[in-house]
Formats: C-alpha cells, sequence, structure tokens
C-alpha cells in the first residue's frame, strides 16, 4: 500500500471511530440505574402510572410459566390487577447497566412482598432477579422494551391466583365458612359434594352428618375466618390450602380453634365441589 493509501485508511478509521458510538456513558447508565429504584418505589406506592410509564409502546414482558405480555396498554392493565388486589412492597437494584449507543440493558435482584386486599388470600414473598432491555426515546430519555423478571423460588411458592377457577375456589372457601357463621345449611349442601367426607383428628364426617349438625345447631359460631390460602387447579380436579379459625360453642363447649386444612375439589358441569377435607389443629 502506497502513502496515500495508508492516509486514506487513517482517515476511514478515525472517522469511524468518531461515528461509533460511545459505550457506559456515566449520565445514561446512572439513568437506567434511578429508574431501577424507582420502579420499587412506585410498586410500593401503588402507582399505575409511574410503573406504565416506564415502557415503551411496543414493550413486552415476559414472565415464567405465563403468555407474553405485549404492548404498553397491556401492561399497563396487568399492573392496574395486581394493585386493585395486592398492597405491595418492592426493592429493585440494578447491579450491572450497560449502554451502546441507543440501546441499555440492566441486570438487577428485586424483594418482593404482597398483601392480598380481600380477606383470606396467601401472603405473597418473592425474590429474584430481572433482566431489562432499554431504547433512548427521541426526547433522550429510557424506556424498557423488554421486561425479563425471574424469581429464585420454586413456582408452588410464588403462586399468585390469576384464574377464574382459581379465584372461584378462594371464594367458595370464604362462602364455606360463612355457611356456619349464619347456620345457612341450603349453601352448604351447594358447595359439598355429595360423597364428601371431612377427616378431623382421625375422626370422618359425611356430608350428611355436616348437614344435620347444622340444622340442630350444635355448632354456634360467633366469628369466623380463613387465611393464607393457596389454590392449585390439576383439569377438573384442585386443592386449596389454608388455616380456619373460629369462636364460639360446639354442645355448649367454648370453641377457639385455628386449623390448618387441604380442601379437595372436583368439577362437574362447570361447577366447583367440596369432595374431601382434611384438618389438623395448629398448636
Amino acid at each position: 500500500m502506497n502513502r496515500k493509501g495508508i492516509w486514506i485508511l487513517a482517515v476511514i478509521l478515525m472517522v469511524a471511530a468518531g461515528c461509533a458510538p460511545k459505550a457506559d456513558n456515566p449520565k445514561d447508565v446512572a439513568a437506567i440505574k434511578e429508574m431501577s429504584t424507582a420502579w420499587g418505589q412506585a410498586a410500593t406506592k401503588g402507582d399505575v402510572t409511574a410503573l406504565a410509564g416506564q415502557f415503551a409502546d411496543d414493550a413486552v414482558r415476559l414472565f415464567p410459566n405465563a403468555p407474553m405480555i405485549a404492548g404498553k396498554e397491556a401492561i399497563a392493565k396487568t399492573i392496574q390487577a395486581t394493585i386493585d388486589r395486592y398492597r405491595q412492597e418492592e426493592t429493585d437494584v440494578a447491579e450491572d447497566v450497560h449502554v451502546v449507543g441507543d440501546l441499555g440493558y440492566a441486570v438487577g435482584t428485586y424483594v418482593y412482598r404482597a398483601t392480598a386486599k380481600v380477606p383470606g388470600e396467601a401472603l405473597i414473598e418473592d425474590k429474584g432477579k430481572y433482566v431489562d432491555i432499554y431504547r433512548r426515546q427521541s426526547d433522550g430519555s429510557w424506556k424498557i422494551i423488554v421486561d425479563i423478571p425471574n424469581s429464585d423460588l420454586p413456582a408452588v411458592q410464588t403462586l399468585m391466583p390469576s384464574t377464574p377457577d382459581e379465584l372461584a375456589l378462594l371464594q367458595l372457601e370464604r362462602d364455606w365458612m360463612a355457611t356456619w357463621q349464619k347456620q345457612d345449611p341450603v349453601t352448604l349442601d351447594g358447595i359439598l359434594a355429595d360423597g364428601f367426607v371431612e377427616n378431623y383428628q382421625g375422626q370422618t364426617t359425611t356430608k350428611k352428618q355436616m348437614i344435620a349438625d347444622m340444622k340442630a345447631g350444635i355448632r354456634k359460631v360467633e366469628s369466623a375466618e380463613v387465611s393464607d390460602m393457596r389454590a392449585v387447579v390439576f383439569g377438573d380436579q384442585a386443592i386449596v390450602n389454608g388455616i380456619s379459625t373460629a369462636k364460639g360453642t360446639e354442645r355448649g363447649k367454648i370453641v377457639d380453634s385455628r386449623m390448618r386444612y387441604t380442601d379437595v375439589f372436583e368439577k362437574r358441569d362447570g361447577r366447583w365441589r367440596a369432595r374431601c377435607s382434611y384438618i389438623a389443629d395448629i398448636k
């Protein structure tokens, strides 16, 4: 290569270097880290506008074990649905952020806690990690275009009721407990399958016996509630775990109970009914 050619190549390389995007601009890195911190703060406040505002119009969220949520509008609806049902506490930390040109990514961790606004549902506690991909907007701000959270815990421990069947089962448990307080054998009959059996402390009670006891007024319930409930659905079969607490009298004796239960349900003709119940006192 002659001297002229060397100078031409040098000029090309210098121009290319000057045009290449600068990586990890401190101001850009700081802006993305601040967005991560602000996310947890907004989730704790229940600020849907602030949360949805972090996403670009064409953003997607990729949760484990769930379909992709595509578009800012759809993402905002799922955020609103969660805030309607849960009081949340969340902390997010972007631990590794890199930016090249108009694209950036953050790898971070989160700690999450959600308390149901509807009585009876289980407390949700989770921790994990995430990858977010950002794109610079025309006004210089950054927006999330891909959000990928991933729990550190087994799926069953982070189970959040979301399907119509899961929600229906939890409501059925509340209705079941309420029948004892209201002394309502008609509703109880509709909740229990014909072959229902309760197993408690080595003793069994059939549906017929349970309804007869209610009609006879053997149990007088002053207060009753269910809590810490989780529902798992397997097609037309389901299991609900929870805690029941009740105060009242049984055959004239004072009852102040707190019990852990597992109820098995079956769905027939579009309707869930309890097949059996396993109960144990919590000491």
